[in-house]
């Protein structure tokens, strides 16, 4: 039975990816000098030069198929980048305020390498790399699940910390059509969870993932993205974390908001053995009444 705790409101907007070097190329398909007027209208707003940082990463993490779209939302009015950047610093207060866990086993040393991970055997996957990131000392593992009842590849991201880590797993959702992202691993791992992520087979993070070919409905991709993939990578994430560490996790968990929050919720429904805590943040449900409320002026 898996404790589950839930928000009750839902919030659009585009998420930024983590900081990198400002000095990358511009993103392809936005003119240098319409990225130039967003960021005069972010320090406008009163960002600070690491949040300006910041925001040059998130249109890179758009599908260009959906910069159009991005464009015309960040053009439409001085006062998106105020919200902007209190939603930014709303997420960093969050994750400042979270604790880190304490440890609930003596031992919890690695008991095999992290490059021997690509050695051991799981139903239907296949262990694409698993390397250790020298710099952050983190084990890293990508792993490719297609599972024979539907047929379609699911991506799982699985990061474990070499050292200090809590006893804990911790599943995370995605948002909007993706169903995860690989860097939504970054922040509970420095908290010492091992962590997974998974595109739930949706890799592009639109909603052309809907349609096969030939453009008849993927019910295959569309289960997975509704629920199978988050269940794959629980199943993967704590495989590998029991293979890692050579002890099960004692406390599973599972965070999610928006689409993250309606997997969370799902979870909790279709499978409530998977996790001892969930919590679903503003879950992204009835969109045959939120989405139509969004288009009325």
């Amino acid at each position: 039975m898996a404790l589950i705790v839930t928000t009750a409101c839902f919030a659009m907007g585009f998420v930024p990816s983590n900081a990198s070097n400002a000095s990358e190329s511009p993103v392809a398909g936005v003119p240098i000098a319409e990225l130039t007027s967003w960021e005069k209208s972010l320090r406008k707003a009163g960002a600070l030069p690491a949040e300006v940082v910041e925001f040059e990463e998130m249109p890179r993490g758009i599908p260009t198929a959906e910069l159009p779209e991005a464009e015309e939302y960040l053009n439409s009015s001085p006062k998106v980048f105020s919200i902007y950047l209190a939603g930014v610093r709303r997420g960093a207060q969050d994750e400042q305020r979270e604790l880190r866990p304490g440890a609930l086993f003596a031992d919890t040393k690695p008991v095999r390498t992290c490059e021997s991970l690509r050695e051991i055997s799981l139903p239907e996957s296949t262990i694409d790399a698993a390397t250790v990131n020298h710099r952050d000392q983190l084990c890293r593992v990508a792993v490719t699940v297609i599972r024979a009842a539907a047929g379609d590849p699911v991506k799982v991201y699985v990061a474990l910390p070499a050292t200090n880590w809590n006893g804990r797993f911790r599943g995370t959702g995605g948002g909007g059509y993706a169903g995860g992202d690989i860097s939504s691993l970054n922040g509970p791992v420095t908290k010492g969870y091992a962590v997974g992520a998974t595109d739930t087979g949706n890799g592009k993070g639109t909603a052309n993932f809907a349609l096969d070919a030939s453009g008849k409905p993927a019910w295959g991709l569309m289960r997975e993205n509704a629920y199978g993939g988050i269940h794959d990578m629980t199943i993967v994430g704590k495989a590998l974390t029991e293979a890692f560490y050579g002890k099960d996790p004692r406390y599973s968990y599972f965070v999610g908001g928006s689409t993250g929050g309606r997997q969370a919720l799902t979870e909790a429904e279709r499978f409530p053995q998977d996790y001892e805590g969930i919590l679903a943040l503003y879950p992204a449900i009835a969109r045959d009444r939120y989405v139509p409320a969004q288009l009325w002026p």
